[in-house]
């Protein structure tokens, strides 16, 4: 679940994020968080670039677009369970 709403954190910021910002979106400890990151980056989804102290955070292409259908996802999951898809 973590990795998911991180990825969509991702996804949904504008532009680079560092993983304090993550931490307070998803609602985890920062070592989660840094944790999680380290897992989605071994598998290609995002990409670390240090900047000064901070590691900011983007999506890879192959991230954006499993971001983009978890997105898609959600938002068709909501609409069944609203009985707004209907």
């Amino acid at each position: 679940e973590k990795p998911v709403l991180i990825l969509e954190a991702i996804y949904d910021a504008p532009g680079e994020v560092i993983a304090s910002q993550l931490q307070r979106t998803v609602v985890t400890t920062y070592a989660h968080t840094v944790k999680q990151v380290s897992r989605l980056e071994d598998h290609g989804l995002i990409r670390k670039q240090r900047d000064g102290r901070k590691k900011k955070i983007q999506l890879t292409e192959t991230g954006e677009t499993v971001a983009e259908k978890l997105v898609e996802l959600d938002k068709t999951l909501f609409e069944a369970s609203t009985g707004g898809g209907q």
